[in-house]
């Protein structure tokens, strides 16, 4: 396994309860309800803006004047950006917070007394529900070799409820991962096991970390009692291609650290596999819908790019 990145820069006391961290990218208006959602539940909160063209900084500084604001010059990142908050913040508890995020009132003090309530609880994830109401996954397990195989290809995708979808309450829910849409964690697990891995730029980090913390000792759970709204999407929809690839390089980097190495090529000849039909689909659709032709060309892109990044990777660990 490789070294853990560092912990805290500096060791600072926690002196407030919750610290909540929230990485921008132009959501300007998402964000702002995201902050207005918290009402006094975080006695600290920090707004990472990864270089945002719409104004978020401006609005985030007029409309919250408290909240401690980091405008990067370039998009570093969803991890590198969260680091930098989490090596300032001095909470007992960290909660990690996408911005199109609506937090349900009480769902942050919630997801700190399981924390309180079980010393072995290291991190814990609300329960998430999209606009209309309806559950979205909270948590899942570690994937298996023939997860690895539904997960490139989307026909032999299993459509489930996630496990608990349907409770509002009761006893924290076990799992191996939480959906970092909203997390939060005990000080010690980020002083133990490091803060997010850079090497992720987006998605698979929450997935690294918990998994980190699963081998030191600490259990995750998905508190459903606490409630968020999640969008979903928005700041990866303007950057479809960019985001297929993070999400591609994030599932090789996480099977590469934690799992044997016929996972990751298995991964990836599965998704070359599934990349090249639907750029293959849409080239079809292209030709048999002459109007729009533009339209399927754009949706072809993001496949045909994974495809060149299946054939780099399988050529790199053959």
């Amino acid at each position: 396994m490789e070294e853990a990145p560092s912990a805290t820069g500096r060791a600072l006391a926690a002196t407030v309860p919750l610290s909540v961290v929230i990485v921008t990218y132009n959501v300007r208006d998402l964000v702002v309800d995201c902050l207005h959602s918290l009402g006094g539940e975080a006695a600290e909160v920090f707004v990472v803006d990864n270089a945002s063209e719409d104004g978020t900084v401006e609005a985030v500084r007029a409309t919250w004047p408290g909240v401690t604001v980091i405008a990067n010059a370039v998009n570093r990142g969803f991890a590198a950006a969260n680091n930098q908050a989490l090596r300032l913040a001095r909470g007992r508890h960290v909660c990690l917070l996408n911005p199109d995020t609506v937090v349900r009132s009480g769902a942050l003090a919630r997801l700190q007394e399981a924390l309180e309530q079980n010393p072995r609880l290291g991190i814990v994830g609300p329960r998430l529900l999209n606009p209309d109401g309806s559950p979205q996954s909270a948590g899942l397990s570690f994937p298996t070799f023939g997860d690895l195989v539904r997960g490139a290809v989307p026909w032999t995708r299993r459509t489930r409820a996630p496990r608990g979808a349907g409770r509002s309450g009761g006893d924290p829910l076990p799992y191996d991962w939480v959906i970092g849409a909203c997390m939060v964690l005990r000080r010690e697990v980020l002083e133990e096991v490091g803060l997010l891995d850079e090497e992720y730029f987006m998605y698979g980090e929450e997935k690294d970390l918990c998994c980190r913390a699963k081998q030191a000792g600490w259990q995750t759970a998905c508190v459903p009692g606490a409630e968020v709204m999640h969008y979903g999407g928005h700041s990866a929809d303007q950057v479809p291609v960019r985001s297929y690839l993070a999400f591609l390089d994030s599932q090789f980097r996480f099977l590469g650290k934690f799992y044997p190495p016929r996972y990751g090529r298995t991964f990836a000849r599965a998704t070359l596999v599934a990349c090249r039909l639907r750029a293959a689909g849409a080239g079809m659709l292209a030709l048999l819908q002459p109007g729009r032709r533009e339209s399927w060309r754009q949706k072809a892109e993001p496949a045909r790019a994974g495809a060149r990044r299946c054939r780099e990777y399988l050529r790199r660990k053959s």
